[in-house]
């Protein structure tokens, strides 16, 4: 029950579909900022009031949050805070959690703001990479949802069409990153998911693809440099982790050497890792 004047209910005579009701949503709105989270999601009283302080402060046009599986681990997920940081994490997956963000209602305005219907089911990871060029992302450091994970969820319930789009979003940025390459299957699986299992052979063509993706953002400038390669390097540890074999760790410093950044942390990990027993 609620008695504020301020709150509107609005209601649909028909189901339309999510993304329908998300730009209905969005033709409604009548503040400076938008908030917007989902029905089976919990928030914490004060997430507004820290997002509102956090996007004036970074001045930047989307911010959202980390955040904690209810029903899941019940662990705190994080993501990039930094604008280019995010950005730089938009080839390998969506670092914005589309029920904890915040936004400048400008976006709609100007009619750029608006969720499409080809991308079904990941309407807010395609928005967020139509956005990138031009607009600046954050993320509030600390959890501000609880993100409920059930298997009656959307998400869980349309995994493999999800999956399908996403390959076809990365794609779209590695296009513009290599146009006319010809990517193999090894090298889209290791954008896709790089934990798989794979053979030593592997590891070089691995490396050498890291080095073209480098090498096409110098020259397409998608991505800031320094937070692509930190990001690249990020991607391939996982690999190694994974992978821990006696080339590995030689391999993991070399390719970060070559790319300029620093991962004596990492190489530690990496170090403890392949001590360990394979599970």
């Amino acid at each position: 029950k609620y008695k504020d004047k301020r709150i509107r209910s609005e209601h649909l005579n028909k189901n339309s579909g999510l993304i329908h009701v998300l730009n209905f949503g969005l033709s409604l709105a009548k503040g400076e900022y938008v908030a917007r989270m989902d029905a089976d999601d919990i928030c914490r009283p004060d997430r507004l009031a820290i997002q509102l302080q956090y996007i004036q402060k970074k001045n930047v046009d989307i911010v959202g949050s980390y955040i904690i599986h209810k029903g899941g681990s019940g662990k705190v997920v994080k993501f990039p805070h930094k604008n280019e940081d995010i950005k730089a994490s938009m080839l390998f997956g969506n670092p914005m959690v589309h029920p904890a963000i915040l936004f400048k209602r400008k976006l709609i305005d100007q009619h750029l703001f608006h969720y499409s219907t080809d991308w079904k089911h990941v309407e807010d990871y395609e928005l967020w990479i139509r956005l990138m060029k031009d607009h600046s992302f954050a993320n509030v450091p600390e959890p501000l949802l609880y993100y409920r994970i059930s298997d009656e969820s959307v998400c869980f319930n349309n995994q493999d069409e999800q999956l399908a789009k996403n390959k076809q979003l990365h794609r779209r940025i590695l296009d513009q990153q290599l146009p006319g390459y010809n990517f193999s299957e090894t090298e889209l699986n290791w954008i896709e998911k790089p934990v798989l299992k794979i053979e030593k052979i592997q590891f070089n063509s691995i490396i050498q693809f890291i080095q073209k993706l480098a090498e096409g953002n110098k020259v397409n400038h998608m991505f800031d440099q320094k937070a692509f390669c930190k990001r690249l390097i990020l991607q391939f540890y996982q690999t190694c982790v994974v992978n821990r074999n006696d080339v590995s760790v030689s391999l993991f410093k070399n390719i970060s050497a070559n790319l300029n950044v620093a991962s004596s942390s990492l190489t530690l990990k990496l170090m403890a890792h392949k001590l360990r027993k394979p599970a």
